[in-house]
């Protein structure tokens, strides 16, 4: 028993708590953005009237601290996405279903959409000033979004990863035979 339960433990070195912390930075991130959109959509939004300048008056004095959340964020969650991608999930020798390349393309798209409502809305162009004319919907759409990306990546986290095969181990093992 004792075997099993140690063969289930990682390996606690460097490469670990890299990764570990790369997760970290993912998800504490991604908490913060969203969790900032939750609270745009559920305290600041309601009491705006559709069309009025009320959205200017209750957030554009903050507007410049939410905009460097979302830069800080989306940076976080670009780069220890693809850490996570390319070093935790790809470099180790393992194949991945192609039904997990699928999801984490979808993934990707909708996180880029998440991106630009975020920022857009944090923004000073006329485009920002326009989006946040209907900032109920926008701030619905990003977090319809942002729940759509949670259950892909529950998906992606429970699809199994199929090891390679050790080309050393097949070599000696043909030559056996």
């Amino acid at each position: 028993m004792p075997t099993i339960l140690c063969d289930a433990l990682p390996v606690f070195d460097g490469e670990y708590f890299i990764a570990l912390l790369s997760r970290f930075l993912h998800i504490a991130s991604a908490a913060i953005l969203v969790g900032g959109l939750f609270y745009l959509r559920m305290v600041v939004a309601p009491p705006i009237e559709p069309g009025r300048r009320a959205a200017e008056d209750l957030f554009g004095t903050r507007r410049r601290t939410w905009a460097m959340v979302v830069m800080a964020t989306t940076l976080l969650l670009l780069l220890s996405g693809f850490y996570n991608l390319f070093v935790v999930i790809l470099w180790p020798n393992e194949k991945l279903p192609p039904l997990y390349h699928m999801l984490f393309g979808a993934k990707f798209l909708l996180a880029l959409f998440l991106f630009f409502v975020a920022a857009a809305l944090a923004g000073t162009s006329g485009l920002a000033t326009q989006l946040r004319g209907s900032l109920r919907l926008w701030l619905n759409l990003a977090l319809a979004t942002s729940l759509l990306i949670f259950l892909l990546a529950a998906l992606m986290r429970s699809i199994d990863k199929i090891s390679q095969p050790d080309e050393n181990l097949v070599a000696t093992v043909s030559a056996r035979q």
